[in-house]
């Protein structure tokens, strides 16, 4: 794929950690960057604890509508915080609402040796993926996977 295609980075942040990830991953490949909002309440302990149930169960949620049409792009790269060892709901939201072209996953997790349990895409739509852990995030150490994740999609 060469960087030339029109690429969308679409994220949901809850804590804000898969955002910094987002952002600099949209100004690598520039690429338009939109955030996903769930119409969910997620604050608190007690929308933790929704959330997860809700990953867990892998159920969809109500999002705002989107600026940006995945369906026009050629990848959409998904970029999603690990939630019960899901992708959080408002992806799946996203999924189900659109047919996506190509796609690419960012997940962001407490470890980086958590693994994710199961895509809401096709396999054989999937280019690249990668992780990213807290530590990573917090310490900014995450530049050279990035410029790794880009030399992926390339390919």
């Amino acid at each position: 794929m060469s960087l030339n295609n029109k690429i969308l980075v679409a994220y949901y942040s809850r804590s804000g950690k898969t955002k910094i990830v987002a952002k600099k991953l949209a100004e690598k490949l520039g690429a338009d960057c939109e955030e996903i909002i769930d119409k969910a309440n997620y604050k608190g302990i007690f929308g933790f604890i929704k959330g997860g149930y809700t990953a867990a169960k892998h159920k969809s949620t109500n999002i705002e509508p989107l600026k940006h049409n995945p369906e026009q792009y050629d990848l959409v790269v998904l970029c999603s915080p690990m939630w019960a060892g899901n992708i959080a709901p408002a992806l799946v939201a996203l999924c189900d609402k659109y047919t996506l072209p190509k796609v690419a996953w960012v997940i962001t997790c407490a470890n980086s040796s958590n693994n994710i349990n199961q895509f809401p895409t096709p396999k054989d739509s999937m280019v690249a993926y990668a992780k990213f852990g807290q530590k990573q995030i917090n310490n900014n150490e995450i530049d050279k996977d990035l410029d790794e994740f880009v030399r992926d999609i390339k390919r």
